[in-house]
């Protein structure tokens, strides 16, 4: 309610101020157009000739360029237009009015109103991408940036040949430390038999005891 009650107070005063200059608009308050629909528009002619009508949207200090929507018209004080179907939804939409026999004084302006649409988002123009290339080399990282092409992002790796190595002795050594020691086994003394077996000859043949 307060933003319609402000949209018709802005409009009253742009009414007013434009009645002192060249074929004022008559617009009803509360003025909308809906985007792809004809729609009817008045102005009180003043001028001889014809008139050009372009839509121009922005602030009133600082309105962009638009576009025209109507060339070279009859000054009659009353023209259909149609907006394009794409034009986005905003509430800060102005018509201006052009004498085509003296486009540079003879020009006017409608108060602010309301552009209705299904198109809702402003178009935004995309910057060049850039490509991001990432290379790794060891624990390094370097990345490099080309302009004007689609990001991608690539990720080599190079393995270090020292630390390869390192890395294979280290697992061997693992590898032989942590095995198990195998018991070892000392073979009898063949000297020490061989003087058994000579006694228990000797002992036979004597046949006396002896104690061992």
């Amino acid at each position: 309610m307060h933003l319609q009650l402000f949209y018709l107070a802005t409009s009253l005063f742009a009414l007013a101020t434009a009645q002192q200059r060249a074929n004022p608009f008559t617009l009803p308050p509360g003025f909308m157009i809906t985007a792809g629909e004809p729609t009817t528009i008045s102005w009180d002619p003043t001028t001889q000739g014809t008139v050009s009508i372009r839509l121009r949207q922005g602030a009133s200090s600082n309105l962009e360029e638009g576009i025209v929507i109507a060339s070279n018209i009859d000054n009659s004080g009353r023209a259909t237009i149609t907006l394009p179907e794409d034009t986005t939804r905003n509430s800060d939409y102005a018509l201006q009015i052009i004498s085509d026999e003296n486009p540079t004084t003879d020009v006017n302006y409608s108060g602010p109103f309301v552009v209705e649409s299904e198109n809702t988002v402003e178009p935004i123009s995309t910057p060049a991408s850039s490509e991001a290339v990432t290379n790794t080399t060891g624990s390094t990282t370097t990345m490099s940036t080309r302009p004007g092409s689609s990001t991608s992002t690539r990720s080599t790796g190079t393995s270090n040949p020292t630390s390869s190595a390192r890395s294979s002795t280290s697992s061997a050594a693992s590898s032989t430390t942590g095995a198990p020691a195998e018991p070892t086994i000392s073979a009898p003394n063949s000297g020490a038999m061989s003087l058994k077996v000579h006694c228990l000859l000797l002992i036979a043949l004597i046949g006396a005891p002896i104690a061992w």
